[in-house]
């Protein structure tokens, strides 16, 4: 096999692909080196030249799909948590939703 002054062949298509921060790489791969080296990205920017989100939501067969139906659950989910949430947090009104892996990073996710 040829040499190739990067270490890679001309002709050849490379991408990047990561699901991580930078920040997250750093202590396991000197990034700096790879400059230059691959022809695209993709990663869960949405600068990326080919996106890659991360996850997906698929509702269940059972889900609720008319307005009524989800109306009627919401209201079983605000009965519940007012009974299950902490004082404090009793009176918030915007809804949050949080699917998270791998929570101590440098990104600080968890927070």
């Amino acid at each position: 096999m040829p040499e190739f002054p990067n270490g890679r062949n001309p002709n050849q298509r490379l991408i990047f692909l990561t699901q991580e921060l930078p920040k997250s790489l750093k202590p396991h791969y000197n990034t700096s080196q790879l400059t230059n080296f691959f022809n695209w990205t993709m990663t869960y920017r949405t600068d990326s030249d080919i996106l890659f989100l991360y996850g997906r939501v698929l509702p269940k067969e059972m889900a609720p799909r008319t307005p009524k139906q989800i109306a009627h659950y919401k209201e079983i989910a605000r009965n519940i948590s007012k009974l299950l949430l902490k004082p404090e947090l009793r009176n918030k009104t915007k809804p949050i939703a949080l699917i998270v892996s791998h929570c101590k990073t440098h990104g600080q996710r968890k927070k």
